[in-house]
């Protein structure tokens, strides 16, 4: 993604509610086309929260990050801030220690496993809000 001379790449971005008006295109360009709904940051090595005033400019709504120890949920702000939250604005039913939680257990498990158990939890909490 690009935005005037600065760039952003995340390590995960998402369509959500966008979704509709970019599915048939092959390239986004973000000068025409909305921004992603959701921005993912793995920080092992390095503090993503720099690129957080790029992310405001480019208007992403909202941001997961997650440094290793714990996970936050950023919400941007009608001034261009972002704000750390309890839950996703997309997934209500999902927090910031459930995400936590979550990724503590890579390298306990194998991915699949992982990724299977979360699938499971995620159909439970949507059971639930029926």
């Amino acid at each position: 993604m690009t935005i005037s001379n600065e760039a952003i790449e995340a390590d995960e971005s998402f369509y959500l509610e966008n979704e509709p008006k970019v599915r048939a295109k092959e390239r986004i360009d973000l000068n025409v086309d909305p921004p992603p709904d959701l921005g993912v940051e793995i920080d092992m090595t390095t503090d993503s929260r720099r690129r957080f005033s790029i992310y405001a400019k480019i208007g992403v709504p909202e941001i997961w990050r997650y440094d290793g120890r714990a996970a936050t949920i950023h919400q941007r702000q009608q001034d261009g801030r972002y704000n750390v939250v309890d839950r996703s604005r997309y997934f209500s039913f999902l927090t910031a220690a459930d995400l936590t939680r979550v990724l503590a257990q890579r390298g306990q498990v194998d991915q699949n496993t992982l990724v299977r158990s979360f699938r499971e939890w995620v159909k439970s909490q949507l059971g639930q809000s029926r």
